[in-house]
């Protein structure tokens, strides 16, 4: 599922993974699921503006096991880049500034690839 402000302009997207995990396993183990590495196009250097949303927590969630298979919601999203200027225009919180220059950010990320590797791992 992908949501967008324009045609062909997707801001968000919605992944469902099911896990299956052996019974004898489930009583005694969880399951972490957490956000290893985000690239867009290749490089790494606007990839806190892409959050990821495990469950309903940011960047990794440990789920209890109560049946052999999970389901597993991760939201992808990827937020508007907004440096100084803008946020003192617009009358934003200087806590929204995530970039130098918004400008140059939004030409370097927009139609591009990005890649989400997401771990799964069984812990006790």
């Amino acid at each position: 599922v992908g949501y967008d402000y324009f045609v062909g302009e997707v801001t968000e997207v919605e992944l469902v993974y099911e896990v299956s995990i052996e019974e004898e396993l489930i009583r005694s183990v969880q399951l972490l699921v957490e956000k290893l590495e985000v690239t867009i196009a290749g490089s790494s250097s606007y990839s806190h503006l892409v959050e990821v949303t495990i469950g309903d927590v940011l960047d990794q969630n440990v789920y209890d096991l109560l049946n052999d298979e999970v389901r597993i919601i991760v939201k992808v999203r990827l937020l508007e880049p907004i440096d100084e200027q803008e946020a003192l225009e617009r009358g934003l919180s200087s806590e929204m500034v995530n970039v130098g220059n918004s400008q140059l950010a939004y030409e370097a990320i927009k139609g591009e690839t990005i890649n989400i590797k997401i771990g799964f791992k069984v812990v006790s």
